[in-house]
């Protein structure tokens, strides 16, 4: 808070309240707002209810786990932002590792987070999807199309990267 007012002063500032005009006010918002829920979601004890209801893939051989997990989530940020998603996912996803072995953990977790980036499909997955469709040069069709063989490919390469490489790694 200190050095957001020293930002203002004259003599030491470099900020004036018209920059304030620029400032993108609704990504701060969407980042409070994600840590917010994934703060309430942590605390609440929904992550440990949810993460129990995923015990049927603690069933699955660790490749298989990690393929349903990317699966999951590669489709899922496709309808929210990715931001969110995480804040959202990941505190379920580490009560559902806490059961696991610790490497095994780890990677389910690296897996989570980097299907997390693979949203390609629609226009309000990330901003850069919505820059493009808005560039008018591209339809959803079209985007969905190359999206959806786009996310299979990295969620199969990501599975297999984390199954084979990631696992001699840690």
């Amino acid at each position: 808070l200190g050095f957001g007012l020293l930002m203002f002063l004259p003599k030491i500032g470099f900020l004036t309240w018209e920059d304030t005009r620029n400032i993108p006010y609704e990504i701060i918002f969407l980042f409070g707002a994600g840590f917010s829920i994934a703060a309430a979601v942590s605390h609440s004890g929904l992550a440990s209810d949810i993460a129990s209801k995923l015990s049927f893939v603690s069933h699955l051989p660790l490749l298989g786990m990690f393929l349903v997990i990317a699966l999951f989530v590669t489709f899922s940020t496709e309808v929210t932002s990715n931001t969110a998603l995480t804040s959202i996912a990941i505190p379920i996803f580490y009560e559902f590792a806490q059961k696991m072995p610790q490497d095994q953990g780890t990677m389910l977790l690296m897996v989570a987070t980097v299907a997390a980036s693979y949203a390609f499909m629609l226009p309000i997955a990330t901003p850069p999807n919505a820059i493009v469709m808005s560039s008018r040069i591209i339809r959803i069709r079209e985007m969905a199309t190359v999206g959806l063989k786009l996310n299979f490919i990295g969620v199969a390469v990501l599975t297999l990267v984390a199954y084979f490489l990631w696992g001699f790694m840690i």
